[in-house]
């Protein structure tokens, strides 16, 4: 009895870890990701931002990441240390976060006054950024990892 059970043992193992089964588990939680994004509207805070930060709004999935917030034009420069802010010299306009959900609000903004950081878009599609609106107080960041 004992040696079927350590047979058994290892086949689950060899299915379970395997290249292939390894590769479709993570396939699997990736659509699963995308097709169940964390969402949240004007959300008082969340761990994943500095304290300052208020007001949050997001959309996230492994795919796309969008998000926004109230913050000090101080909080965010430290917040947003890691990228190369330059000033807005043109007015743009950026998606945000709720052009990919169902919330019943504006999908775009336009920012005529504050720092912009953008990665030119890669050849997969994916690219990243970060600005911060210094009339609204609010910085809204979107990343596509492709």
């Amino acid at each position: 009895m004992k040696r079927k059970y350590k047979i058994g043992i290892i086949i689950a193992l060899v299915v379970l870890f395997n290249p292939l089964s390894l590769f479709l588990s993570f396939v699997g939680l990736c659509l699963w990701s995308n097709t169940h994004p964390d969402t949240g509207q004007n959300v008082s805070s969340v761990s994943w931002l500095p304290a300052e930060a208020t007001h949050v709004s997001y959309f996230k999935t492994y795919s796309y990441t969008a998000y926004e917030f109230d913050i000090s034009e101080e909080g965010f420069k430290n917040w947003a240390s890691d990228w190369e802010m330059k000033e807005i010299e043109t007015p743009f306009t950026t998606k945000r976060y709720s052009a990919y959900t169902l919330a019943e609000s504006e999908t775009t903004a336009t920012i005529t006054n504050g720092y912009c950081f953008q990665t030119p878009p890669r050849d997969n599609g994916g690219e990243t950024l970060v600005a911060y609106d210094r009339d609204r107080k609010r910085a809204f960041y979107k990343s596509n990892p492709r």
